[in-house]
């Protein structure tokens, strides 16, 4: 049974399934693949282990931001402050909280790490700066927002979190990173297809 972002790949002269595309992922399972889970699913889930002591309250991250944001030249403070922020970032908005809802502060921050307000604003500052993270400034307060690019929470993000930071450097790079990627399906593709005509 597919599921709702899957669909089938079949050959169009002879009508053969080839595999299954998932729409979400963005991967395709040949008919083999798909043919030895449906055998061997028991055993597969068996070895699964889904409540492993964890809130359930889980975060996204590519392996390419944090590559990238292991080139960046952060301190230890700055990963930690970052790290917190992290962890406060809303479902689909970017918000960053304290968990109450309420936008995280410097002083939060520094009471919560034990360091100095000066420090957690000199590191506000320079995350900003590197457009990891977006400050937005109302007559009430401040409210920080995670780059998507570098970490989200949800299958989408709002409109406003994507125009935030869509001219970042973090942007561009995830798009040249897509590029490559389409760019070596479509040659494996090709390579595929040449092998079956051969």
């Amino acid at each position: 049974m597919l599921g709702e972002n899957e669909f089938l790949l079949f050959n169009p002269d002879t009508g053969e399934i080839k595999g299954i595309f998932d729409s979400e992922t963005q991967t395709i399972r040949s008919k083999a693949q798909v043919e030895y889970y449906d055998k061997h699913k028991f055993e597969i889930n068996s070895n699964k282990v889904y409540d492993f002591g964890q809130s359930g309250k889980f975060n996204m991250f590519s392996t390419f931001s944090i590559e990238q944001l292991a080139n960046e030249g952060l301190t230890g403070t700055d990963y930690r402050v970052l790290l917190l922020m992290m962890s406060g970032v809303g479902y689909k908005t970017g918000y960053i909280s304290m968990g109450n809802n309420h936008s995280m502060t410097p002083e939060w921050i520094s009471k919560k790490l034990g360091i100095d307000k000066r420090t957690a604003d000199r590191v506000l500052k320079k995350l900003i700066d590197k457009g990891i993270i977006a400050i937005v400034v109302t007559e009430k307060k401040k409210s920080y927002f995670m780059n998507p690019y570098i970490q989200y929470k949800g299958r989408w993000i709002s409109k406003d979190l994507y125009n935030m930071f869509k001219d970042t450097k973090w942007a561009k790079q995830a798009a040249e990173e897509r590029e490559k990627e389409a760019k070596k399906r479509e040659a494996m593709e090709i390579s595929i297809s040449k092998r079956h005509i051969e």
